[in-house]
């Protein structure tokens, strides 16, 4: 739970700069465009707790290279279906944000399938959160986010001010970044076992 409310600040950070620097307006477009990676949290979330018993019988079994293999190839799968999305959206992304938001901005609407781009790292580490919980190291789920706010926060001052929601694509990257790095590292470290 406290790991989760420190994500949701960290997340919510390029949504408060923004409000500041640039307004409501901005804060629309932004909402709406993050709303397509929400969606893609969700799947990434889904596939995150089918996989859990798998990987939690791995880290008991201490099979360490499959737990290895199921999260390389599910972040794979994860990272392929956002560059799908994108692709469909790059063709698309005129007609999605009129018929859902209304938005008839093209600015807007060319920047779509690059957000969702530059937002996929953050879609896997949702995934790969669960892939540190199978290994049962639950005093280092606290750690990511509570980096990543930082780097949140720090990314959204110097991205933001200047460029709007379009900055505030590279906070997300910046945040997503920061977590595949992070929970990588305590995987590894939680998994440092010998092999089987």
């Amino acid at each position: 739970s406290v790991s989760s409310g420190i994500g949701a600040v960290g997340l919510a950070v390029p949504t408060y700069s923004l409000m500041y620097y640039s307004g409501s307006e901005d804060v629309g477009y932004y909402a709406a465009l993050f709303s397509f990676v929400v969606v893609l949290n969700i799947v990434a979330i889904a596939i995150g707790q089918a996989s859990l018993s798998a990987l939690s019988a791995c880290r008991v079994n201490m099979k360490r290279r499959k737990f290895v293999l199921i999260c390389t190839t599910l972040s794979l799968a994860i990272l392929s279906t956002v560059g799908l999305v994108s692709i469909i959206f790059s063709q698309w992304s005129t007609e999605i944000l009129y018929i859902l938001f209304g938005i008839e901005d093209e600015g807007v609407a060319t920047s779509l399938p690059t957000f969702i781009r530059l937002s996929s790292l953050l879609v896997v580490g949702q995934f790969l959160n669960y892939s540190l919980t199978a290994t049962a190291s639950y005093k280092y789920l606290v750690v990511s986010p509570s980096v990543a706010l930082v780097v949140s926060t720090v990314s959204s001052l110097i991205f933001i001010p200047g460029a709007g929601y379009v900055g505030a694509m590279y906070v997300l990257f910046s945040i997503g970044f920061t977590n595949i790095l992070i929970i990588s590292y305590l995987i590894r470290r939680a998994l440092w076992l010998p092999h089987t």
